[in-house]
């Protein structure tokens, strides 16, 4: 890669974190009726399609339009989930402040680099083990509290 691409590769990413930053979330979705259908989502949520485009250009995932209230604008809502969301974190993690706790629980989340393997040939069931659920419980209590609004570490 050239020197040139990298420095804006560089500038990108931490671009990025500061949009992680203030207009971010890093979570867990972890399904109700099969709790060991479970995964993680990084997004971010802004009324700026130009915003969202640059992000989907640049880092790929998904982009979802909504309005909650017919007097506000538009919002979008930018997601990428599972291994590319924890890769994605990886590459922006020194530059991240506010979400660094968070950040630091996802990557731990972990997510299989082959998923085919873990799951049925229904793709149905993540074949997770005990101690794995256990572990996970505990990092999605920890990241609830740190995403909880007014919390201050």
């Amino acid at each position: 890669m050239p020197k040139n691409n990298q420095r804006n590769l560089q500038q990108d990413l931490a671009y990025l974190a500061g949009i992680i930053d203030g207009e971010g979330c890093l979570t867990f979705s972890i399904e109700a009726r099969n709790p060991r259908n479970q995964y993680p989502i990084l997004w971010i949520t802004n009324s700026n399609k130009r915003l969202m485009n640059f992000l989907k250009k640049n880092f790929g995932g998904n982009i979802h339009k909504y309005q909650n209230n017919k007097k506000w604008k538009p919002a979008y809502a930018w997601r990428v989930c599972c291994q590319k969301a924890i890769n994605l974190t990886k590459q922006v993690f020194p530059y991240l402040i506010i979400k660094k706790p968070q950040a630091e629980l996802f990557i731990q989340f972990g997510f299989p680099e082959n998923n085919k393997k873990y799951y049925s040939a229904e793709k149905k069931h993540l074949f997770l083990t005990e101690d794995t659920l256990r572990k996970r419980k505990e990092l999605v209590n920890k990241m609830r509290r740190l995403n909880k609004k007014g919390y201050e570490k």
